[in-house]
């Protein structure tokens, strides 16, 4: 099964960079746009990988980060 993969990227040519290289390793990628999209996202479903951009429209990439770990949404491994 492949891995599925949550891309938070606003600007739409890295986006469409990133998600091509992602989809080569092979890998299922979600895309969204902004930290409001990602919980979302991370609320409907889990992903075994996320790709946060640092400064996002709605917030930064390390706050959504421990937003989902404090919502226990992204799945940890040790």
């Amino acid at each position: 099964m492949m891995p599925k993969v949550l891309l938070v990227e606003d600007d739409p040519v890295n986006a469409m960079f990133l998600r091509g290289a992602i989809e080569a390793c092979p890998a299922r990628v979600d895309v969204v746009d902004n930290c409001a999209g990602a919980l979302r996202m991370a609320r409907a479903q889990r992903y075994d990988a996320w790709m946060i951009d640092s400064n996002l429209p709605d917030g930064s990439g390390s706050d959504l980060l421990r937003r989902l770990r404090a919502d226990d949404l992204v799945v940890h491994r040790d």
